[in-house]
């Protein structure tokens, strides 16, 4: 009994084997700590993994916490070795005992500030062992910013042209030159009709014109440009541009006056069971070297609706400017009950408007609604 127990008591004062092969492992520097940095800067710490245990570490994968954090993994001798992309089952490197591993983590400070926190994971093969976790911090400063960082062109008609001012701000970084613009994407090009001009080349403050000139797609559009600079330590500074590129050729309902909704809009107020109601179409192409033939003006509602509706079109000028007429009549509403009210008062549907041969406006859509009163009730 007391050989049993001087045993026992043996055991807990002996050294602690490893766990597991992660247990093994050492990295030097065990964190990284870039400091201070400018936002802009791309930083780089090369980190070295040794495998002190007893048997190899089977490494999987090498993981980050952020797209902002890129590790390049380097063997024995010195190959590169991607870090992922392989089978769950695949091991992409096998630390054998005794044997060291570098990584070199690069760090992206494009878009952030402040206190920045994060981590590259060595994982190994087996899901049950612990990875190796290496904690990465750095500080990062806005020594030149774009005031503002983001433009909203809102609605721009296309073929026309229109421009914004940014600002560039530069807080004590001494000496600075913007030398182009480029895609923050890679592989990505400016289109044609961005033009970014610098107004001044000198100050703490210098002005940038951007301008959206001649669009020639419809649709919307995000941009985003990286500035690049000539610094010793701030290579660029990122800008977005957002809008809508509209067609040439415009729609504008003549609602009611003071109506609230979209000029895109057709709105019937107070129609009474024995009448009629006209609202109209405007339609105007601000392109005549790209003409808009309208040719068919067709009412999409429920078939049991289509004879309430009335509609005529009117050329103004040939390709240029065209008016449409929609009517509906009261009698939609289903008449009145013996309590006076409107059996069914609200209707809905949409004006579909075609001409096929414009290259953006084949087809446009403008919904309307309304409802039906009585003349007591109005």
């Amino acid at each position: 009994m007391i050989l049993a127990t001087l045993f026992t008591a043996f055991s807990l004062l002996a050294p602690v084997q490893d766990a597991s092969p992660a247990m093994g492992l050492s990295a030097e520097p065990a964190q990284i700590e870039f400091g201070d940095a400018f936002q802009g800067e791309v930083l780089h710490q090369p980190v070295t993994v040794t495998n002190h245990g007893s048997t190899a570490f089977p490494v999987q994968r090498i993981l980050t916490s952020c797209g902002c954090t890129v590790p390049t993994l380097k063997g024995a001798d010195g190959e590169q070795i991607a870090v992922s992309g392989h089978a769950d089952t695949t091991a992409i490197y096998t630390l054998e005992p005794g044997a060291s591993m570098i990584i070199d983590v690069e760090f992206k400070t494009a878009g952030k500030f402040g206190l920045v926190q994060q981590k590259v994971s060595v994982v190994h093969q087996d899901a049950n062992v612990p990875p190796l976790l290496i904690p990465l911090s750095v500080r990062v400063s806005t020594p030149i910013s774009a005031n503002p960082p983001w433009l909203n062109f809102g609605s721009i008609t296309k073929g026309s042209t229109t421009s914004k001012i940014v600002k560039l701000n530069a807080l004590a970084i001494g000496d600075w030159n913007v030398t182009g613009f480029e895609p923050r994407v890679a592989g990505r090009s400016l289109p044609e009709w961005l033009k970014l001009k610098m107004l001044d080349d000198e100050g703490g403050e210098r002005r940038l014109e951007v301008s959206i000139d001649k669009p020639t797609a419809v649709g919307p559009f995000n941009e985003q440009v990286s500035i690049q600079l000539d610094h010793e330590r701030v290579t660029s500074v990122d800008l977005s541009l957002t809008g809508i590129v509209e067609s040439s050729v415009t729609f504008v309902a003549g609602n009611t006056e003071g109506s609230r909704v979209p000029a895109s809009a057709l709105v019937f107020d107070q129609v009474t069971p024995t009448s009629t109601a006209t609202r109209t179409i405007h339609i105007e192409n601000h392109d005549p070297a790209t003409p808009y033939v309208l040719t068919d003006v067709e009412v999409v509602v429920g078939k049991d609706k289509l004879d309430y509706f009335v509609t005529e079109l009117r050329e103004i000028e040939a390709g240029v400017s065209y008016e449409v007429d929609l009517t509906v009549k009261g009698d939609i509403g289903g008449g009145v009950d013996d309590n006076g009210n409107v059996k069914a008062p609200f209707f809905r549907g949409s004006l579909r408007l075609l001409a096929e041969d414009h290259p953006d406006v084949q087809r446009k859509l403008m919904q309307f609604h309304g409802w039906v009163k009585t003349d007591e009730r109005g």
